[in-house]
């Protein structure tokens, strides 16, 4: 405020007048060029030393036990130190003088490196909760995949190096069939745990660095290959639902075949100019329901992909 200001500009001034003007009336502290200070200035050493042996014990009182509350004990401790030595020490360049003069250096540093020590110990604990944060925003807590918003950046990402490169991408939507029935027949948490245990299916059939799997939603699965056509698309589903397979997870509510199984959609584009993400997993969309009423537990891709992958083997498995 500027009333703060004024009083900071009239100390400042006062200080300079006393320094200047008013030296020849302060009290001298050396009198005689040998002892420190006699009776008429011994109050100003005095008080700094109360000052200082008040705070020392204020900062021993603290509840907080900090590795700072330690390196300021130690400094105001060496400056209480300094004071004494300064009164009692008889003469200047003694060997009390020399030493209070080395506890004020000391003083000083073991401050300073209280203070880069917190800095430190602050850095580190920020980028490690920073860190957290960053896996927490990105990754599913249930199934530890990649969640729904990291799915979508990434995808984002590889179409349009999968448009500049006029390279093909591939994915691949995935669900649980009749999930319902499985919650309603073993329970919420058997639920959650039959789908970590599709999750880690899903990561075994994947081997890239590129390729990202996620949980997209629900018990419903996404898988980004990057690169693929759609004959190595098809294969992945396959290899998914034959590792599913030997998993065996019992689902006595999904006839005929009792155990759990899954429905997939195939979709593989090579992104055109102007073209969207939404185009790619509208068609994976359209090829799951495809699956889902040629009666699930198998692997369908959209018309397009048929096409280009008719030479591939057999990719419909009931």
């Amino acid at each position: 405020s500027a009333s703060s200001c004024a009083s900071r500009r009239l100390v400042v001034v006062a200080l300079t007048l006393a320094a200047t003007v008013g030296l020849p009336y302060l009290p001298e502290v050396f009198r005689d060029g040998r002892n420190f200070f006699d009776d008429s200035t011994i109050l100003i050493p005095a008080l700094v030393f109360g000052v200082n042996a008040i705070a020392l014990l204020y900062v021993m009182r603290m509840h907080e036990e900090k590795p700072e509350q330690l390196w300021v004990m130690v400094g105001m401790f060496a400056a209480c130190i300094d004071v004494w030595l300064t009164l009692y020490g008889g003469a200047r360049f003694s060997l009390g003088w020399y030493f209070a003069k080395m506890t004020s250096l000391f003083t000083s540093l073991a401050v300073l490196i209280s203070q880069l020590y917190g800095i430190t110990r602050l850095y580190h604990g920020i980028a490690g909760a920073n860190k957290i944060l960053m896996t927490q925003a990105n990754q599913d807590g249930l199934t530890a995949l990649s969640n729904r918003r990291c799915f979508d950046q990434v995808l984002e990402i590889e179409w349009n190096r999968a448009r500049r490169d006029k390279r093909s991408l591939a994915l691949l939507m995935i669900d649980v069939d009749h999930f319902k029935k499985y919650n309603d027949c073993y329970g919420h948490l058997a639920g959650d745990d039959c789908l970590r245990q599709i999750a880690q299916q899903l990561l075994r059939v994947i081997n890239r660095p590129g390729d990202v799997a996620a949980r997209y939603g629900g018990e419903e699965f996404v898988v980004m290959l990057p690169n693929t056509d759609a004959a190595g698309a098809l294969l992945v589903g396959e290899r998914l639902l034959l590792n599913l397979t030997a998993a065996s997870i019992p689902h006595a509510d999904n006839e005929p075949l009792c155990r759990v199984t899954l429905s997939i959609g195939v979709s593989v584009m090579v992104p055109a100019a102007g073209a969207s993400t939404s185009a790619l997993v509208l068609a994976a969309d359209k090829a799951l329901y495809a699956a889902k009423e040629n009666g699930r537990n198998q692997v369908c891709a959209s018309p397009r992909e048929l096409l280009t992958a008719s030479a591939s083997p057999a990719f419909l498995m009931s």
